[in-house]
């Protein structure tokens, strides 16, 4: 053989071999991208049935306690009508919202994150906020609730041209500076502890190893669909993204713990204000929204010139792994499925 030939052989084999390891390491990368997302939907599913199985449990106490004070209520009745209409008094009816929302929105999340091994501390962070973006940081909420607010009103207004029935009950105010005050700790106080707790703190705290966004999307939407009616689930979904937003953001959860009881503050302070005030209530209430919608922007622009990256979220390590796909994996988990289908029946009864 040609001493030419027998060199261009030893090409083709060295050319062949090079092929070959180059074709079994893509292969072997495509084994390994394959596992890592497989082994990643996997916790994704996992984690929803967590998360899911918190709010079916928080579901059971509440509807627990709700029979029980039914029950109760029931057989006192048999011993006097005053008696048995005791628990329907609306400063009773109060007091027994701020036990029913400590005992039956905390206890169950804590007891399934820990059966989880998850460490509480490690989720929510109580940490004081800087000083500097404190003002900013609320004023934005503020501005961004006075958005949601409007736009859902404008729905609204749509919806009711339809002549379609959907209202809620609302319950009856206790009166006096004594109904007054249970009022401000069961609507104002209590809720923006304890749900800003649980969704911007354990939720929110406990998605954030998949990406910010996703956390924050995730937690925002579970925050929507656990009120249990139409009315506030859009308004809800759409506060929850901003409070998610500013908790990831500011580090804290002290921020959205403020926005959340303030927002709620408005609407218990005008709930109170005599209906023959309504045209300044009015007045009043339009130039509120201009104003907290300016600060809002101000705030936003003030914010952004402190931060580079302040329209940026961290992303996970999965990075291989689309946002879609794991929305979709988390909305699918067997538990998140039910608790949503749940929700759903509750809002749709205020339809009759």
């Amino acid at each position: 053989m040609d001493f030419n030939e027998t060199e261009k052989t030893e090409v083709r084999d060295t050319n062949l071999d090079n092929a070959e390891a180059v074709s079994f390491e893509e292969e072997n990368f495509e084994k390994k991208l394959k596992s890592e997302i497989l082994k990643t939907k996997t916790q994704i599913k996992r984690d929803g049935n967590i998360i899911g199985a918190a709010f079916l449990a928080m579901t059971v106490v509440v509807n627990l306690l709700n029979y029980a004070v039914y029950l109760l209520a029931f057989i006192l009745s048999f011993v006097s009508q005053e008696a048995g209409e005791f628990f329907y008094n609306p400063a009773v009816m109060q007091v027994e919202q701020i036990l029913f929302a400590i005992t039956a929105f905390i206890l169950p999340f804590i007891v399934v994150l820990k059966l989880a091994d998850t460490r509480i501390s490690d989720l929510v962070s109580f940490a004081p906020p800087k000083k500097e973006t404190l003002l900013p940081f609320f004023l934005m909420g503020i501005g961004f609730c006075s958005f949601a607010n409007v736009s859902v009103s404008f729905a609204e207004s749509i919806f009711s041209r339809t002549n379609i029935n959907y209202e809620v009950p609302k319950p009856q105010n206790p009166e006096g500076i004594f109904g007054f005050l249970l009022v401000l700790i069961s609507t104002v106080f209590v809720p923006a502890l304890v749900e800003e707790f649980v969704c911007r703190g354990l939720i929110l705290g406990y998605l954030k190893k998949y990406g910010e966004g996703f956390a924050v999307i995730m937690s925002a939407l579970l925050f929507g669909v656990m009120h249990g009616n139409f009315e506030q689930t859009p308004f809800a979904f759409l506060v929850g993204l901003v409070l998610g937003y500013i908790t990831v953001k500011s580090k804290t959860i002290w921020i959205a713990v403020l926005v959340h009881g303030f927002n709620n503050l408005i609407s218990v302070v005008i709930s109170y204000l005599p209906s023959s005030l309504n045209d300044y209530i009015n007045l009043g209430y339009i130039i509120f929204i201009i104003l907290s919608l300016l600060g809002g922007i101000v705030s936003l622009l003030l914010l952004n010139g402190k931060d580079d990256g302040f329209y940026h979220f961290e992303t996970a390590d999965n990075k291989e792994v689309s946002s879609g796909k794991k929305a979709a994996w988390f909305l699918s988990s067997a538990s998140i499925l039910i608790y949503f289908i749940i929700c759903l029946i509750d809002s749709v009864q205020y339809f009759f």
